[in-house]
């Protein structure tokens, strides 16, 4: 899969359902592979990173398979809606829930431009890009983002919940922002989902075998209830 950032989990609810995260780097890059599971139907819910997409374009992501339910939105809106983009695409979340699952009431209850959050079946699904330390005003930014999942997950009535993506962070090296995001995980009783070998040092979920770069920056959080179902 080249360099881009890669997630698996499984998950025993009423019955197993897998979930990947990906970073896709734009559609162009990561759309191929999606398309790819899609066919094979290789897992029940796909949450999808920076595939790139203006807020006209996010329909490519609906036409990738008819099997799967497509859920999205663009971090590009308000960069669109004030006049011509300039620059490189960036960011764009979405939530790929295989048709069975979704004809049950699976609906977009949060969107924003780092957060997407569906209710389906009895699950909470979210679906985050966080911030890049080095990102301008990160600390603020990635604040709002974890008073936004707070209020998400409290207001839900679903007491299981899965929370995946783009961490852009270790959590096992301290910072403030590993801080942060173990208080968030602490406060509302999440369980972090590790590589399946702790003791390996294949434990990573970017990789450029080129370059040399290694990372685990990508996790899912599962709530309690879940975390003896992994």
């Amino acid at each position: 899969i080249g360099s881009s950032n890669l997630k698996l989990i499984s998950v025993l609810i009423n019955a197993m359902i897998e979930f990947a995260s990906f970073n896709m780097h734009g559609i162009n890059q990561g759309g191929s592979l999606v398309e790819q599971w899609c066919t094979d139907k290789s897992f029940d819910i796909i949450l999808l990173q920076e595939h790139w997409l203006s807020p006209v374009k996010l329909n490519e992501l609906n036409n990738i398979s008819d099997d799967y339910i497509c859920f999205s939105c663009s971090s590009m809106e308000s960069v669109c809606s004030s006049g011509i983009l300039r620059g490189r695409p960036f960011g764009g979340l979405a939530i790929l829930v295989k048709l069975q699952l979704g004809m049950t009431r699976c609906k977009t209850i949060f969107n924003s431009e780092r957060i997407l959050a569906v209710e389906c079946v009895d699950i909470l699904i979210i679906c985050v890009y966080l911030p890049c330390a080095s990102t301008a005003d990160f600390k603020e930014i990635l604040t709002e983002i974890i008073t936004d999942l707070e209020q998400i997950c409290n207001n839900s009535d679903y007491s299981k919940i899965v929370i995946g993506g783009d961490f852009n962070c270790d959590l096992e090296v301290d910072s403030w922002f590993s801080r942060a995001l173990h208080k968030f995980i602490k406060d509302n009783k999440l369980h972090v989902c590790n590589c399946v070998s702790e003791d390996s040092d294949e434990c990573f979920t970017y990789c450029n075998e080129t370059l040399g770069h290694f990372s685990h920056i990508d996790y899912f959080l599962v709530s309690d209830v879940l975390s003896n179902n992994i």
